[in-house]
């Protein structure tokens, strides 16, 4: 009761498992992210630092949010993916992280093995990451954040 209660008043979101093979969703327990990041610190006496991965993967699930995706955590084989967009006829796979380790291919392992041709991107919180891994976009967190205000 409490969860639905914090959902209707917009504080929390939940993003449903979605199979990306079965294109449904699964009935499995999804994630929760927060409309502000502060209340999460508070409530488990952390601070953004120690926590880092989880306070950008909660921004990028807000961002596509309020750009009018519907948005669910993707399971593609028994690998998760962080975040499927879907709007419409569009569909894009999102992966996000602090950087991506020199010598790991664990974030976009899980992008490259989708056999269908949608937008797959990474988005690192490290500029020096940006580039094309495998066929995949990984972009600066911060210019992906802005470049919607700059198309406009």
């Amino acid at each position: 009761m409490t969860r639905q209660l914090l959902q209707q008043s917009y504080l929390f979101y939940e993003a449903k498992k979605y199979s990306i093979r079965g294109k449904k969703l699964l009935s499995t327990l999804g994630k929760y992210y927060v409309a502000d990041t502060g209340l999460r610190n508070i409530r488990l006496n952390k601070n953004y630092r120690d926590n880092l991965g989880h306070q950008i993967e909660n921004i990028v699930f807000i961002e596509l949010l309020r750009r009018g995706y519907n948005v669910d955590v993707g399971d593609y084989s028994g690998k998760e993916i962080d975040f499927v967009a879907r709007k419409g006829n569009e569909i894009k796979y999102y992966q996000v992280t602090e950087h991506l380790p020199e010598g790991s291919t664990r974030e976009t392992d899980n992008l490259r093995y989708i056999p269908d041709g949608y937008q797959k991107t990474v988005l690192s919180l490290s500029q020096f990451d940006e580039g094309t891994v495998d066929g995949i976009a990984v972009k600066y967190l911060i210019d992906w954040l802005l470049e919607e205000q700059i198309k406009r």
